[in-house]
């Protein structure tokens, strides 16, 4: 029942022409708030009220306090089934009171014949039960088989939610308790408008403004037309008391000339007197005001851009580079090459990185420092990747700045690998053109063009901004792109031609809510009102704007253009949500890493410096050496970048400086230190 509802609605035939009768008894639960204000007369019923002391019982256990809401709003938690079995509880726990049932024990021997009575007698006590108080669904007591007793609540659908209008027995049959409808302000003998008769035009193919009605029978006069404009109508002459008759006008609104002081089209059909008003989507400009009046305005709006939604694009060349930005690939680099640097600049100042060459050879005449150019770049790379290398930093500086780099490279590729899903899972779409500057300027060959005649044309006639002025140009020197309606084009756009339309907003949402393929693009280009059109001076204006008014202030106009717009034949692109997008990680993102990339290499450059210092301070000390001649002597060593060895002054002052002093790992490989340790 409830697709039942959803399909009427989206094929518009849930509206002020037809009438349900919903024989599903579990209405209430329905979600009805989008057929409150379809106006259609919706009729069901229900075995169970929010009036009844258990159901409130029932409903506030479970912490709902307003039980009348829920009623009322439907979507209510207790269905049909629930009711009667709850019932069916009470009713057997009721019969347990006064009949019980004896327990005996169960044998499977085939001689057992201690077997237990059927129920029949349970079943004949139950059904002589009559019981009202305990239940949800009313009296309870049965006619032989058969149930009776229950009392439905005839319930109606109304903008305020479910309302009960009457209840239903056996003995009594239907009895009515719907309120009197409320009367209108203007409803009064001294109405100027009662009993009139006017003549009001549509544009019959402008949906939703006006239509044909498509039936199987022939219908006749104001039956023949559905829409916005036409339930407009009815609200007015309901307030008012008039009774009308529709025409269609066609397609031209019409145009006044002051030159010659003639009309064209519908409005010149006003100005003769042959109608009364123009119901649709007629925007109010100066021009017109000079040849009719205008009601107040039912409706605001400004014109906008209709395209296709954006297409999947192609997938580039480089597309595993789009999890990150360019400015993140281009740091990336940098670091890279600083991190690669960092570990040569250390590994040559730091004394326990020049290490034994041959350790099968126990005093050495050279050491050798692994963190080459090359090495270096080797290190980073195999950490960056994630796949590591024979390369293992020995000093406390090189191994600060190697688990930096880990640290870093972990968060870098972790969200490279989780944003690279989420690119090649969503096909980002593309568009062609995203705002009017783009659309003026024809971007990717996409054209445009506007309705041959009417408001829109005119506001690029006539406006002063120089790139409306250019946008005027060119649909003057295309006339091709120019069309006779709005429909002919909303097709043109809908065939992917690389055409944009210009139209009304409320247009494009009608056409948008329907057609999932299109979207409006950007933002209005300017602001304008509909109203209806009336001769000079008309003698009931005042009447129909005051009307208009309290429709507009009771939310009247608001819940027809929510019917016309979201409601009939609509439903089949609200409820697609868009598809997640994807974007680039950017260095907002990432800045927190690079910081404790930095922090931590300065750190560690800090720490490399000042143990190179301490070094050659020590050295001096044990060669007695001046602290200066030692220093260049080791500046020269570190920046000899032609070689990384060097030599050792002899094996046994090498071995004597080592067990003197515990700063001298750099004249004597560490190495070497534990093969003589093993040895002893």
């Amino acid at each position: 029942m409830e697709e039942f509802l959803k399909q009427a609605q989206q094929v518009g035939i849930i509206n002020e022409s037809y009438n349900y009768i919903i024989g599903n008894l579990d209405f209430h639960s329905f979600d009805l708030e989008e057929y409150k204000y379809s106006e259609a007369n919706i009729t069901s019923f229900r075995m169970f009220s929010p009036e009844q002391p258990n159901m409130q019982n029932l409903l506030n256990s479970i912490d709902y306090t307003d039980v009348e809401e829920i009623f009322r709003n439907g979507s209510c938690p207790i269905t049909m089934e629930m009711a009667l079995t709850f019932d069916a509880v009470q009713l057997f726990a009721e019969t347990l009171k006064h009949h019980s049932l004896r327990a005996i024990g169960v044998s499977c021997s085939k001689n057992n014949d201690n077997v237990l009575e059927d129920g029949s007698s349970f079943r004949n006590y139950m059904r002589s039960m009559d019981i009202q108080n305990k239940t949800l669904t009313g009296r309870i007591f049965f006619d032989g088989y058969v149930r009776k007793g229950y009392t439905f609540d005839v319930i109606e659908l109304q903008p305020s939610g479910i309302v009960k209008v009457g209840s239903w027995n056996q003995n009594d049959g239907f009895s009515a308790q719907r309120l009197a409808p409320t009367k209108s302000q203007f409803d009064n003998v001294d109405n100027l408008l009662a009993d009139k008769t006017f003549t009001i035009l549509l544009s019959v193919s402008n949906k939703p403004y006006a239509s044909v009605v498509e039936s199987h029978q022939m219908l006749e006069g104001n039956n023949r037309y559905e829409g916005y404009g036409v339930d407009l109508i009815k609200e007015l002459a309901d307030k008012l008391g008039f009774n009308y008759t529709f025409m269609n006008g066609g397609n031209d609104y019409g145009t006044f000339d002051k030159n010659t002081n003639k009309s064209t089209g519908m409005l010149k059909d006003i100005i003769e007197g042959t109608a009364d008003l123009i119901v649709t989507d007629l925007t109010i400009t100066s021009e017109r005001q000079e040849a009719v009046d205008f009601s107040t305005p039912f409706m605001s709006l400004g014109i906008a851009i209709l395209y296709v939604k954006p297409q999947k694009s192609k997938p580039a060349l480089f597309s595993f580079m789009d999890p990150f930005s360019k400015e993140v690939w281009w740091f990336l680099g940098l670091t890279y090459l600083g991190v690669s640097l960092s570990f040569f600049i250390l590994g040559r100042l730091s004394p326990t990185e020049w290490d034994n060459p041959f350790p099968c050879v126990e005093e050495p005449t050279e050491l050798e420092n692994q963190f080459t150019i090359g090495n270096s770049l080797w290190f980073t790379t195999g950490a960056l990747l994630q796949q590591g290398s024979e390369i293992a930093p020995k000093a406390w500086s090189t191994r600060l700045v190697a688990s930096i780099w880990w640290f870093f490279t972990l968060i870098i590729v972790s969200s490279y690998t989780a944003n690279l899903a989420a690119f090649l899972t969503i096909e980002k779409p593309t568009s062609l053109i995203d705002n009017v500057q783009d659309l003026a300027n024809n971007k990717g060959g996409v054209t445009y063009g506007a309705k041959r005649s009417g408001s829109t044309r005119n506001f690029f006639l006539t406006s002063k901004d120089p790139l409306y002025k250019k946008m005027n140009d060119f649909m003057t020197n295309n006339p091709d792109l120019l069309t006779d309606s709005n429909e002919n084009g909303v097709e043109l756009v809908k065939k992917g031609v690389k055409y944009a339309f210009l139209m009304e907003s409320t247009s494009i949402e009608y056409n948008t809510m329907r057609e999932c393929g299109l979207r409006k693009l950007g933002d209005a280009l300017d602001e304008k009102v509909y109203g209806i059109a009336m001769r000079k001076k008309w003698p009931y204006a005042d009447k129909l704007n005051q009307a208009i008014l309290e429709l507009q202030e009771q939310g009247a106009l608001a819940k027809l253009k929510n019917k016309w717009w979201n409601e009939v034949g609509a439903g089949l692109c609200s409820s697609k949500e868009e598809p997640p997008d994807a974007s680039a990680l950017n260095m907002e993102n990432l800045k927190g890493v690079y910081l404790v990339l930095v922090v931590g290499s300065t750190l560690a450059i800090i720490y490399g410096v000042t143990s190179w210092l301490i070094y050659v301070i020590s050295k001096a000390r044990v060669y007695h050496l001046p602290i200066k001649d030692a220093f260049i002597e080791e500046f020269r060593i570190v920046t000899d970048l032609q070689t990384y060895t060097r030599e050792l002054k002899s094996s046994a002052s090498v071995y004597s400086v080592s067990k003197s002093s515990s700063l001298s790992s750099a004249v004597s490989s560490q190495a070497l230190q534990t093969r003589r340790k093993l040895k002893t």
